[in-house]
């Protein structure tokens, strides 16, 4: 014996028309979703990198998605980033603190960080760069502060000195030597504009992989939010 069922073409019209609208919802819930929590995923990361007291790298996380740039025409997605890039100095900052590193000079033998007797960035071609021993060279600095000077003080550790300078007794900012008493600054000598050394190891202080996992995992649920707030919606 057998049973055929024939469906309406009225109703049949209709189930269509419902199977077309719920794909629609179901992939605007998961723009929504993805976008809610790669949202909620950076302020994890930004909340766990200040807890270990790395509070201003906290801004160098970045966060865009599909739903952000209005790019509806492939798969819904949610990231979070390093501003200005993977290889910036941010980038490479929470690359260090998130999976630990041991930091070796680019090019030459030494690491060098600025003091505060000479400006933290300097400007080539229009653009801003963070101050290096080399820029410092090839920059007006030479001529406003004073030339640098090589000083080893051990096989792992060095510094880089201007001879003669005038220091700001407020900021510590280093200019070539005045020619008369200033009671706003002191003559010094060897004032210390960098500190060199070979090698530098960060630890890891949070898992910025981890934190993302668990948000990347609970997307679902935010698509089952985000949907039933679509459809109460209508």
């Amino acid at each position: 014996m057998q049973f055929l069922a024939e469906v309406p073409p009225r109703i049949e019209r209709r189930m269509k028309a419902e199977g077309v609208q719920y794909r629609k919802d179901l992939y605007s819930s998961a723009v929504i979703a993805t976008d809610r929590a790669s949202k909620d995923g950076q302020k994890a990361v930004q909340d766990r990198i200040r807890s270990v007291g790395l509070g201003r790298l906290s801004g160098a996380v970045g966060h865009t998605s599909a739903k952000r740039k209005r790019d509806y025409t492939g798969d819904p997605y949610g990231v979070i980033f390093a501003r200005g890039g993977d290889e910036s100095r941010g980038g490479q900052a929470l690359e260090s603190y998130s999976r630990g590193a041991t930091i070796l000079p680019r090019n030459g033998t030494w690491l060098a960080f600025p003091t505060k007797a000479v400006p933290k960035f300097v400007s080539v071609a229009g653009r801003r760069f963070r101050t290096t021993p080399e820029l410092y060279m090839n920059s007006g600095l030479v001529s406003s502060i004073g030339k640098l000077v090589f000083k080893p003080i051990s096989a792992r550790r060095a510094v880089l000195v201007i001879k003669k300078a005038s220091v700001n007794i407020r900021t510590g900012r280093a200019k070539t030597p005045n020619t008369r008493k200033s009671k706003t600054s002191t003559f010094e000598k060897d004032v210390v504009a960098f500190v060199l050394i070979k090698v530098t190891r960060r630890a890891q202080r949070f898992d910025q992989r981890r934190v993302m996992q668990a948000y990347g995992q609970r997307v679902p649920q935010y698509m089952q939010v985000a949907l039933a707030e679509i459809r109460a919606r209508r």
